[in-house]
């Protein structure tokens, strides 16, 4: 199974009991806009770590975050473009540990 097949897997798309409908019901709120300080309702489901088709980690819960359209589409492609997300929380502190402000 391709790693794009996944996200066609009934375990997934399913309205009533597939993992990104119980993920978002669990974590309503866009965890990126939660850490810059905003309230945005969640419509995606994001893996925090790419899964590249690894199946038990596409599937694991804990590897899964709820996101704003806006924010899975530049903040996951940037992470997956540079290995760490760009923006910072209210504090100014990237939110990233990767980011390579938090390794100096």
């Amino acid at each position: 199974m391709s790693r794009y097949d996944l996200y066609n897997h009934w375990r997934w798309r399913d309205p009533k009991r597939g993992l990104r409908v119980r993920k978002l019901c669990a974590d309503p709120l866009c965890w990126y806009c939660e850490q810059a300080g905003r309230v945005t309702a969640a419509d995606t489901v994001d893996h925090i770590v790419p899964h590249e088709g690894d199946e038990e980690l596409f599937w694991d819960w804990d590897n899964l975050r709820s996101s704003c359209k806006a924010c899975h589409d530049s903040v996951a492609a940037l992470k997956d473009a540079y290995g760490y997300a760009p923006g910072v929380d209210v504090d100014g502190n990237p939110l990233d540990p990767n980011h390579p402000w938090c390794k100096q």
